[in-house]
């Protein structure tokens, strides 16, 4: 959707700036290593294949972590610009339903330098540790999930949803009620 709105060259230079310093650090352990070897032989994903290598590498070196670029750098020094200027205002509907993947969208979004507006409710807050696994404990009465994979330096912190800068009061599943309050909101900005 980003890519479409504001072009594909332009959308992934500002993704990348969003991300400068930002790293991922994978747990290097053998337990791991099995985890995620066997989602990777299962989905075929060039990129977690690329992860159980370097995990390999590192567990070999000893090193308790393989560290991860979020994304790749952007080397150009020149802005690239956007495919077409976008004049619409953009409104996003958010609650408390919103996580995980919403929030990265809503991050891209708020990356793009273009005027967002939040309607809605408070969104739910996601973690910088992620990619859970489980095991059943030695005893058999349980499972403990445990996270592998942690974020350093995102922008938006660890446990830090998005507050609306429009607050909606009424029933998010009411739909004619939010859109009369979504076109109220338009005529304010």
């Amino acid at each position: 959707i980003i890519d479409s709105l504001f072009g594909k060259a332009y959308a992934t230079q500002q993704r990348n700036k969003m991300n400068t310093g930002v790293v991922i650090d994978w747990r290097a352990s053998p337990g791991n290593y099995q985890y995620l070897k066997e989602l990777s032989d299962k989905l075929q994903h060039a990129t977690l294949a690329k992860i159980v290598v370097n995990m390999k590498k590192c567990m070999e070196k000893h090193s308790p972590y393989y560290r991860e670029a979020a994304s790749a750098v952007d080397t150009l020094e020149e802005v690239v610009a956007r495919d077409h200027e976008l004049s619409a205002t953009i409104v996003s509907i958010i609650d408390d339903k919103n996580v995980s993947a919403v929030l990265d969208f809503l991050d891209e979004l708020k990356a793009m330098n273009h005027p967002v507006y939040f309607v809605g409710k408070v969104t739910r807050a996601d973690r910088v540790y992620m990619e859970v696994r489980s095991l059943v404990l030695p005893s058999s009465f349980g499972t403990i999930s445990f996270p592998i994979k942690v974020y350093r330096n995102r922008v938006r912190g660890d446990g830090v949803p998005y507050a609306p800068d429009f607050v909606y009061n009424g029933d998010m599943d009411d739909t004619e009620s939010l859109e009369k309050f979504v076109e109220l909101v338009l005529k304010k900005i």
